[in-house]
């Protein structure tokens, strides 16, 4: 076999697989938002993380580290995980009475004390 054509073999047989846990991805995150119902703010990051981890921006950080570059998509991608976690936990600790509202990105579900007015209302 040509190198060439190896090498085109392999750069397909990648993107398969990039493709097919891009889909994987998609599909966790509609399972997770359709049975927990995070908070907005949650999934606009996990959303955004896994934009950042596909778009060819990132790919500049691979070109010049090489595999060590993808600790960065680890890392954004974990994060933005972690962070809708601890969302939707806080959210379940709220709407079961066992928690306060504190750092919980969804205000529908503050509970201010009577007569404190809510941030950014005149």
């Amino acid at each position: 076999m040509d190198p060439n054509e190896i090498g085109a073999t392999l750069l397909v047989v990648l993107l398969v697989i990039f493709a097919i846990i891009g889909v994987l991805a998609v599909v966790a995150l509609i399972v997770v938002i359709v049975r927990f119902r995070p908070p907005l703010t949650a999934i606009a990051a996990v959303v955004g993380a896994l934009i950042y981890g596909a778009s060819p921006i990132d790919l500049i950080p691979e070109a010049v580290v090489g595999p060590i570059g993808a600790l960065d998509d680890i890392g954004i991608i974990a994060a933005a995980i972690g962070f809708m976690v601890t969302q939707i936990r806080k959210r379940r600790d709220v709407t079961a009475g066992r928690g306060d509202a504190a750092g919980l990105t969804d205000m529908s579900l503050r509970k201010l004390p009577p007569g404190e007015r809510t941030p950014g209302r005149d």
